[in-house]
């Protein structure tokens, strides 16, 4: 079906499904290239793809909404693209140069321009994990969140996306994850073990990563479940 606004990605790259909520509907998106490798869709129904091409032509970004496409731009070299997300007239690309994450490709304007990042507060040749590690999201306000499972974190300062600072965090999350503002973080073990993880649990924070909030479960919350992140 035809990407909407409302409709929800379900799961992506394979399968590629949408969920419409209005029809309670779950089908392929309709009109995508068939070289389409990643996938995002905002809140406008606008289906942003990422376009690997057969040839040595480089990747491309694509708008598409409602069967219509609407721009692409090309990926710059020496990059591939990598991760894609896309809300609120903002979309984002992590620029890989071999196994390595080593930017960002971003528009701010809804596709109008786009600007890469490669620097802004990221030291991006830390990062260790490889591409399929990458953390990419954005928050309701339109600022960026990028970093890696079991590693480092980075906020954007506003949501021109251009300068980032590094999260604290009071455990080291195995997963991460964002709804609207507000920021969640798992620690949790990577493997079948009965030993505990330090900080285990679910950590919330509203606050752009101020202050962490363990989940609470049954019985009292202990004072370790209130904590003020560490570095």
């Amino acid at each position: 079906m035809r990407t909407r606004p409302g409709d929800i990605l379900l799961a992506e790259p394979e399968p590629t499904l949408v969920y419409r909520p209005a029809t309670r509907t779950v089908a392929p998106p309709a009109g995508v290239p068939d070289d389409t490798v990643r996938l995002a869709v905002d809140e406008r129904g606008t289906a942003w793809s990422l376009d690997q091409s057969l040839t040595e032509a480089p990747d491309r970004v694509v708008r598409q909404r409602d069967g219509r496409t609407l721009g692409s731009t090309a990926v710059p070299r020496p990059y591939a693209g990598g991760a894609l997300t896309a809300r609120g007239g903002i979309a984002a690309l992590s620029l890989l140069q071999g196994d390595d994450v080593r930017g960002l490709l971003v528009t701010t304007d809804a596709g109008g321009h786009w600007r890469t990042v490669l620097g802004g507060g990221v030291p991006w040749r830390e990062l260790k994990r490889g591409p399929g590690f990458l953390v990419l999201e954005l928050l309701a306000d339109g600022r960026l969140l990028v970093g890696e499972e079991g590693g480092r974190y980075w906020l954007a300062d506003d949501r021109g996306n251009s300068a980032f600072h590094e999260l604290r965090t009071p455990a080291t999350f195995t997963s991460f994850a964002v709804a609207g503002t507000t920021l969640y973080g798992i620690a949790d073990a990577t493997t079948a073990t009965y030993d505990l993880v330090k900080g285990e649990g679910l950590w919330i924070s509203r606050d752009g990563g101020g202050e962490w909030r363990r989940h609470e479960q049954h019985g009292r919350r202990s004072p370790a479940e209130v904590a003020e992140p560490t570095t």
